[in-house]
């Protein structure tokens, strides 16, 4: 490929969009597809859908199907400018709207870039990789930066206007003198040609960049007398965004140490270490490198394990309820804590596994969703209701469970018995004020509290003892229409962690009643445990949860030992999951 073909190739570039002269707006020095993925999820997949396949939960309720991002013969006639003016000043007259007003111009330019590699894979872009390097590489450069008289591919303001057709034609036709590859391939041409695109922008394929940074920690048995940590495997998970982008393994040392060499310490990115020891998953936190520092400590500490669960307690068990004629609508939400030093692993139980933290649920409860999981994964039906099999690590508010049900009723009167297998320090009550009268013998009623036009009675209690049934009346309730029964099944629970529990915590309890109030559910067959996509989707929730808690902390929201204890307890749940996905992985 000569250096006059090159430059021939470049002015047929240029004569061929007319956007070429101009910088795309507001664009960053390089998009990143992987920090487009947590504003897509938060803006656009509910139109859109979780995968981009145009199926999410808003779909149905408008008038033009969104678009298949994952469909490749969308595609090649699309540029990156023309999405870009899309997104930002919208489509009305198929109901797009515009982001303008809700994103920068340089988030736009994200979201655009994580769309845009939804269409292709890994395998793709490593085939296109290798094929630009046997036929591209010698002129362009390794990294698409050409040199004198050859076009930088890594240059947005000279791609941005150009879709994979413009560029196939070249590659077909020899415009200019360019070495014709008309008998490639056509599934070769295109990878080979999305692997150019992702010069112009992060691609969540493209290896992470390595730099100068060293992460290393120290990983400590709290345990009094526990066993040693040496010979232990370090995993470490690199972020970029919401989306995990590299791990890498070491092991510790004799005295437990680690350490990770040839870090990149862009901003943008954030780590985390785990080790798996006796078959519990510990991590460190999730945290970037300091500016300007290019070192980064991260420890874990680890626990020897039991089967005694004397040390279990409930922090704080709130619980949310509504009416709907003939159904109460119940949330109830605990944060649990464990004051031994051992990490509580359960005992086994009827299914064969290990049963750590066990709730009861009221006789003839219904339409039963955990944290938004199916049943039959991490959480597993038992005789009077069901358990947590993820073991509890000793402190403070390291567990959370959210879950709701519907309890049907006959009668406008109603006992309800609520069996806490825990001690409870503090007990908080919600019900919707709808003209029910509520009595508790051992809660105290506290007024009101209100969010969007409905105010809740607010009931308080402590120091409520394990296997002690928390007892509340209720009298007046609604009964026209009386709703048939329903399966005790799932059902997607959106909300889980998505509120956050700094949300949770600030008044957002009240928004999670809202959601109570849903449509009665489709008749549904019992849910089988997560594929990958679901673990996917619920390590994105927790990954989303934790920024925001953090976003709160930094905003002053949320009290330092708060914001610790919420922490720590999401950060369980995210090892939890990314056990799972390694399991699924090697399945």
């Amino acid at each position: 490929m000569g250096r006059l073909t090159l430059f021939t190739l470049l002015l047929w570039l240029v004569w061929t969009a007319g956007l070429s002269a101009q910088a795309p707006q507001g664009a960053p020095d390089q998009p990143s597809a992987r920090r487009g993925r947590f504003l897509y999820q938060q803006n656009c997949a509910p139109c859109h859908g979780d995968l981009g396949k145009g199926d999410g939960p808003v779909a149905s309720q408008t008038d033009f199907k969104p678009t298949d991002f994952t469909e490749p013969t969308w595609w090649p006639d699309k540029t990156p400018q023309g999405l870009f003016q899309i997104t930002k000043e919208g489509r009305l007259a198929r109901q797009m709207p515009p982001w303008k007003d809700r994103l920068t111009d340089a988030e736009i330019w994200d979201v655009v870039f994580y769309v845009w590699s939804l269409h292709t894979t890994a395998e793709e872009y490593r085939a296109g990789e290798e094929k630009y390097v046997s036929l591209c590489a010698g002129c362009h450069g390794r990294t698409g930066k050409g040199s004198a008289g050859v076009p930088d591919l890594s240059d947005l303001a000279a791609t941005a206007g150009r879709s994979q057709r413009d560029w196939e034609e070249v590659l077909i036709t020899g415009v200019g003198g360019h070495p014709t590859y008309a008998d490639l391939p056509e599934r070769d041409r295109m990878a080979v040609l999305e692997f150019v695109r992702a010069f112009s922008y992060r691609s969540p394929f493209a290896p992470t960049p390595s730099g100068k940074g060293i992460i290393s920690g120290v990983v400590t048995n709290g345990t009094p007398g526990g066993n040693g940590v040496a010979n232990l495997t370090v995993t470490l998970h690199i972020f970029e965004g919401e989306l995990e982008s590299e791990t890498r393994t070491t092991s510790t040392d004799e005295q437990g140490r680690y350490r990770f060499e040839g870090l990149s310490t862009d901003p943008d990115l954030a780590y985390a270490a785990t080790v798996d020891y006796k078959g519990v998953p510990y991590g460190s936190d999730l945290i970037p490198f300091p500016e300007g520092s290019t070192e980064l400590s991260l420890p874990i500490q680890v626990y020897e394990t039991t089967e005694d669960g004397s040390g279990v307690r409930i922090a704080r068990a709130h619980l949310i309820m509504d009416f709907e004629p003939g159904n109460l609508l119940i949330g109830e939400l605990y944060f649990l804590s464990n004051a031994k030093d051992r990490t509580f692993v359960g005992t086994e139980g009827a299914s064969g596994r290990a049963l750590v933290l066990r709730f009861t649920l009221p006789q003839g409860a219904t339409d039963l969703d955990i944290n938004g999981e199916p049943l039959g994964s991490r959480f597993v039906a038992t005789a009077n209701g069901f358990a947590d099999t993820l073991p509890l690590p000793p402190g403070e508010n390291v567990r959370q469970i959210l879950f709701r049900y519907s309890l049907p009723y006959t009668a406008p009167r109603l006992r309800l018995l609520r069996e806490l297998n825990y001690d409870a320090a503090n007990v908080n009550v919600l019900v919707a004020d709808r003209g029910v009268a509520v009595t508790s013998p051992q809660l105290t009623p506290a007024g009101t509290r209100g969010t969007q036009g409905q105010t809740y009675l607010n009931f308080v209690g402590s120091n409520l003892r394990a296997g002690q049934a928390l007892e509340l009346n209720f009298s007046g309730l609604p009964m026209a229409g009386r709703s048939p029964a329903r399966a005790l099944t799932n059902s997607p629970l959106s909300l889980a962690v998505g509120l956050g529990l700094g949300a949770l915590m600030m008044g957002g309890l009240l928004a999670y009643a809202l959601v109570l109030r849903r449509p009665p559910p489709q008749t549904r067959t019992p849910a089988s445990p997560p594929a990958r996509a679901t673990l996917h989707a619920q390590r994105q929730r927790l990954l989303t949860a934790i920024a925001r808690l953090d976003d709160d902390f930094e905003a002053g929201k949320v009290t330092e030992a708060t914001y610790r204890q919420e922490r720590t307890a999401l950060k369980a749940q995210l090892l939890e999951v990314a056990r799972r996905m390694q399991d699924e992985e090697n399945t």
